[in-house]
């Protein structure tokens, strides 16, 4: 079974040091992007082709301990980045 890994990201030099942990695996293709822009997003997927699965890493800069409040503000953020609804 054969997979194939596309990385996106804004920084270039991250993407680079993404690929080089996993050269050993393969080359996974990079693609430089800003999650945040719906024009970059849109053309990251007409480039890409069909996805089987996707993995969102993407997050704000908060850094606390998880509250009630704060987990239902990341599934709100989730739904409305994934689905563009609000939960």
């Amino acid at each position: 079974m054969r997979c194939e890994v596309l990385i996106v990201g804004r920084s270039r030099d991250k993407l680079d040091a993404a690929c080089e942990r996993l050269r050993a695996f393969g080359a996974p293709r990079l693609h430089p992007a800003d999650v945040t822009s719906e024009a970059q997003v849109q053309q990251l997927f007409e480039e890409s082709g069909p996805v089987d699965h996707l993995v969102c890493t993407a997050t704000t800069r908060r850094r606390d301990t998880m509250t009630l409040a704060q987990s239902r503000l990341m599934k709100r953020t989730t739904f409305t980045r994934l689905f563009n609804t609000y939960p």
